[in-house]
């Protein structure tokens, strides 16, 4: 049994043969501090070709940078905001779901150029009509005082936002 600092406990480890790291057993992260590499390299061979070198390791870390976690919770508190502005029923759970799609559009970088209160509100929408919830698109482009399909450009409008993101 080993520390591991990413589950917080005591766990079994496993232990690399052929490299030999040693790893949380739940985890998978890297516990052994020892172990150090140059990374990749390249080296020729006897014919002349170039080939990769060495090794690659990768840890579980913490999960995500700290500007991905910023920008999820600034999707969350949008989505939070819209769902108590417009009162939608489904607490916590509609707001996770719609967070869970906000993860969704920021992983396929769908978020890149829109406002966040744009995509936030097409992913609760979508979110409303898995759940069956009485609301229109034009509900929320109301509540965020945009059009719903016209606009100077492709992301000022809610419309295109939820097209692209379903």
């Amino acid at each position: 049994m080993v520390f591991c600092g990413h589950c917080q406990d005591d766990c079994p480890y496993v232990k690399d043969p052929d490299n030999g790291i040693i790893c949380c057993g739940i985890c998978g992260k890297v516990l052994d501090p020892n172990i150090y590499d140059d990374g990749p390299s390249f080296v020729k061979d006897s014919s002349g070709q170039s080939r990769l070198r060495g090794s690659i390791i990768k840890a579980i870390e913490d999960g995500c940078s700290i500007s991905r976690e910023r920008t999820e919770a600034k999707g969350r508190d949008e989505i939070w905001q819209i769902v108590h502005g417009l009162h939608v029923s489904g607490g916590d759970d509609i707001i996770c779901t719609a967070h869970n799609f906000y993860k969704l559009a920021l992983d396929n970088s769908f978020t890149k150029g829109r406002q966040t209160s744009h995509v936030a509100a097409a992913c609760l929408y979508i979110a409303c009509r898995r759940g069956e919830k009485p609301y229109l698109l034009i509900d929320f482009s109301d509540y965020l005082h945009i059009s719903v399909f016209t606009g100077k450009k492709e992301q000022c409008c809610l419309g295109h936002s939820f097209m692209h993101c379903s």
